[in-house]
């Protein structure tokens, strides 16, 4: 039997169309399966807690085919592949499950400027919603991804790098208390053959170590 990096289990998993309980298997930085009876190295329990993904996979998804299709697989283009809407989608999506089962949500990773306003104007209106954001989006931009090589995937990370406009966004919404948290999950891959680097950027989720330097 497979054994994942990390299990997510029991919760009321979300997608655009239902909601499920089941478990959530997470392998490579990216979800590898779901079901009942899965196992991982380092388990989760969601039960009683809605399960719903920060971005919009098949969005992510759709983006990634089209972008390798057209050979367009650099490093930098993975901040192409997981555009803005992704992120905010996601996020209202998650604030209406939250609201209508009177349920708090935490969202991490926060890296646009209309996903913290969803989340700001969420908690005018009274629901218990939070925000967080990196370092990551307050000191780099896009283009620290367009390097020669493979060295921009040093600088890849889910939501990714966005533009200066954004940078200048984070740090109001950080300043004005529409995010509540300012973190570093420091979760690096090696940049080394024993790491995760997939031979085409645009499918690429982790980062490598500079959460934590910048934080």
């Amino acid at each position: 039997m497979t054994e994942f990096d990390l299990l997510i289990q029991g919760g009321l998993v979300a997608n655009a169309c239902s909601s499920f309980t089941t478990d959530v298997a997470i392998k490579d930085g990216k979800i590898a399966a779901l079901g009942l009876g899965l196992t991982g190295r380092t388990t989760i329990d969601a039960r009683g807690k809605y399960v719903v993904p920060g971005e919009n996979n098949a969005l992510i998804k759709w983006m990634v085919r089209r972008l390798i299709e057209r050979g367009y697989d650099a490093p930098k283009y993975h901040a192409v592949s997981h555009p803005a809407a992704s992120e905010v989608e996601a996020v209202r999506r998650g604030i209406a499950l939250a609201s209508f089962v009177e349920a708090p949500l935490l969202f991490v990773h926060i890296s646009t400027d209309a996903g913290a306003r969803a989340v700001a104007q969420a908690r005018m209106d009274g629901r218990m919603i939070f925000g967080e954001t990196c370092p990551q989006y307050m000191f780099l931009t896009a283009d620290d991804l367009d390097h020669p090589g493979a060295e921009g995937a040093k600088f890849c990370c889910s939501p990714p790098l966005r533009d200066t406009q954004t940078q200048t966004d984070m740090w109001r919404h950080l300043n004005a208390g529409s995010l509540q948290l300012y973190s570093s999950d420091h979760a690096p891959y090696r940049f080394d053959p024993t790491g995760f680097l997939p031979p085409r950027a645009a499918e690429m989720t982790p980062a490598t170590n500079f959460g934590a330097h910048l934080f």
